[in-house]
């Protein structure tokens, strides 16, 4: 695909946003339905080209309470409204008014939904609200004490908070099912010795189509529920389970390596030309990991003793190993897999390489692993923000930790990246659509293109304000948005992530 394609595609997909902005509040996370890509059932040619060019030549809380008084308030000038809706009328917007029940009760009845209830997620409470507008409008029909004007602002409404939270049930619902996929694959290499590389080679394609689109990376931790994880995996025995945890433990942190990794290829040109080795790499190099006893794996790396150490230094070769023996038409990757972590400097492993004597593609993935493992830790440490993660990623570079080139492909995210909720010099919370020209220019990253969430004082707003902050007079992002600002939003715009 050419730059100018590629571009071409960028602008397009931005236009996207603008308008569905324009049009109301924004999706911020696409409009993805959760429509999940088939793999191919053999090597993709891109794969299988890209991997022959790897061979050597020899061979705070208001925003949510206020929104809530923004409900009640919406609903008392509602019911202050006069003028009743004719009896047709009446009957036409009760069956807008139960088609949108339905789609209430499917997202209520949805196992996403359930598990959300379980553990007090953000969302449902926005899902709750909706349920509750619901019945008010069913209660006027009912009364007949309802305008036919009031019953189009309730169905915009009610149309607009279903779409987000139907949006934030496929966007979960899609990265399950990537996890599941991959976990899949994970578990057939260990206990039947086989590779599902089409699979995986399906997945890199999922994930470079996204980033070519320019949507941002979806930082999804990994949570142990125990819920379902026995069924997606034919029912595994109770012996098996603490590996399928593993499983779907190592398939999480891969995943998100290999979206950063599709972000910083696209700034490369010889990269881009073969990706998918890049990203089929990424998804596969850890899986030395699943080798690891559980009691060196639970723990953060400051407690790892010496000889736990070790075991972990040793996980790159067990990785290279097993894809050596479960995928031949992925031979070209095993020396990339075995030296993902070796550093420049030679302070890295297995073997302390220095210098060009480790892989190219090996060097990015090891820039690549190091942003992952402060975005999403594999093994229990701090998840750091997107700007502290970045700051200490240019840091390691300038030590000769890290290879420069492949850290400024990194730096192409910006500290601030696409879908980031931030806070900006006057209070308000936002949310970056774009970044700014020069994303690794530090005197320009705190002016990204964003959606401002709400009013400086923490009121929501009705309608997403699209704010360019490249004048001087508009002001610039301060930090990211802090946790406890971030689970109020949720309240607000579920789909949000």
């Amino acid at each position: 695909m050419s730059d100018l394609r590629i571009l071409l595609q960028r602008i397009e997909h931005f236009r996207e946003k603008l308008d569905r902005m324009e049009a109301g509040p924004t999706c911020l996370e696409g409009t993805d339905d959760g429509r999940l890509l088939v793999g191919q059932p053999r090597l993709p040619s891109g794969l299988s080209h890209g991997c022959q060019q790897l061979l050597p030549d020899e061979s705070k809380e208001k925003e949510g309470t206020r929104c809530d008084d923004a409900l009640i308030h919406f609903a008392d000038e509602c019911e202050r409204q006069s003028g009743a809706a004719s009896t047709a009328e009446t009957a036409f917007w009760r069956e807008q008014c139960q088609i949108l029940r339905q789609r209430w009760e499917a997202c209520e009845a949805d196992n996403i939904t359930l598990r959300w209830r379980h553990s007090s997620n953000p969302r449902l409470e926005h899902h709750q609200h909706t349920g509750a507008l619901l019945t008010q409008w069913e209660q006027w029909l009912d009364q007949g004490v309802i305008s036919t004007s009031v019953c189009e602002q309730l169905r915009h409404c009610l149309q607009d908070r279903l779409r987000r939270f139907e949006i934030a049930l496929n966007h979960v619902r899609k990265h399950e099912d990537r996890l599941l996929r991959l976990s899949r694959c994970y578990h057939l290499c260990l206990k039947e010795a086989r590779m599902m590389v089409a699979e995986v080679a399906a997945l890199a394609e999922e994930l470079l189509a996204e980033a070519q689109q320019g949507q941002p990376i979806h930082w999804e931790p990994f949570q142990n529920t125990g819920m379902g994880m026995p069924q997606t995996l034919n029912e595994a025995p109770g012996n098996d389970q603490p590996l399928i945890t593993m499983c779907y433990r190592v398939a999480s942190y891969a995943l998100h390596m290999a979206q950063v990794a599709a972000r910083m290829i696209l700034h490369d040109a010889e990269w881009r030309m073969h990706p998918l080795p890049v990203l089929t790499a990424a998804l596969v190099a850890d899986i030395g990991w699943l080798t690891l006893p559980e009691s060196v794996t639970s723990k953060p790396t400051q407690q790892w003793s010496q000889q736990e150490q070790q075991a972990v230094e040793s996980h790159p070769l067990r990785s290279a190993e097993l894809l050596a023996q479960t995928a031949p038409d992925l031979a070209p990757l095993v020396p990339i897999v075995a030296a993902h972590h070796e550093r420049p400097d030679g302070s890295g492993y297995p073997h302390r390489r220095h210098g060009e004597a480790i892989p190219a593609l090996a060097r990015l993935l090891a820039v690549a692993d190091a942003y992952t493992t402060r975005r999403a830790p594999l093994h229990g440490d701090t998840v750091q923000d997107s700007r502290q993660a970045l700051t200490d990623v240019l840091l390691e570079a300038e030590q000769g930790r890290l290879d420069g080139r492949a850290v400024a492909l990194l730096a192409q995210l910006s500290f601030y990246p696409t879908g980031t909720l931030v806070e900006l010099s006057d209070g308000s919370a936002a949310v970056v659509l774009a970044p700014p020209p020069c994303p690794a220019d530090p005197r320009t990253a705190h002016r990204p293109l964003v959606a401002r969430l709400t009013t400086a004082d923490g009121f929501a707003l009705t309608c997403p304000e699209l704010l360019p902050l490249s004048g001087n007079d508009q002001g610039v992002v301060v930090r990211p948005l802090p946790p406890a600002r971030v689970l109020p939003l949720l309240r607000l715009f579920p789909d949000l992530q």
